[in-house]
């Protein structure tokens, strides 16, 4: 089972990701990755990555601690389906300019029979990055607001603090 990292409060968080914007020293091994493959640009831009993913890790993190399953659509391909493991999904996230998370739940009847789909869909997240950062979850299926309280309350802090 996959454990979560540790909350910091916004404050700090929003001082991490300035500092690691500024040196292009990065802490969390996925944003290391994605500041490889692509070019984060300057300071204000890296921050705005750093945001969005910050936003988006804890997001899906929250949604796997409450045992759904995630698949990201990013409108011409499926790079994740069923993920329980956030590690898996933050590799593949914010390589265009808008996505869908789609939140799957296990199916019992998947339990009885091999044949039937083990996961459906019961929501989704619609992503939009290049914004300000805070808003990167642009919409979402009204019954995920309670596993995306932490996420929504980190966005609204951090927007508060820019």
């Amino acid at each position: 089972m996959t454990t979560q990292t540790q909350r910091p409060d916004a404050a700090t968080l929003l001082a991490s990701l300035r500092t690691q914007a500024a040196t292009h020293v990065f802490t969390e091994p996925d944003d290391k990755a994605y500041a490889a493959a692509y070019e984060i640009g300057g300071d204000d831009v890296a921050q705005r990555i750093l945001i969005e993913r910050a936003i988006i890790r804890l997001a899906v993190q929250d949604l796997i601690g409450a045992g759904y399953a995630i698949t990201i659509d990013d409108g011409k391909d499926t790079p994740v389906k069923s993920a329980t493991q956030w590690e898996r999904v933050m590799p593949h996230i914010g390589h265009c300019d808008e996505e869908w998370i789609n939140v799957m739940e296990r199916r019992e009847e998947s339990e009885n029979d091999v044949t039937a789909p083990q996961w459906s869909r019961v929501g989704s997240i619609y992503l939009v990055y290049a914004t300000n950062g805070c808003d990167v979850i642009c919409n979402y299926t009204s019954d995920l607001e309670r596993p995306l309280s932490g996420a929504n309350d980190l966005a609204m802090a951090l927007r508060e603090m820019l």
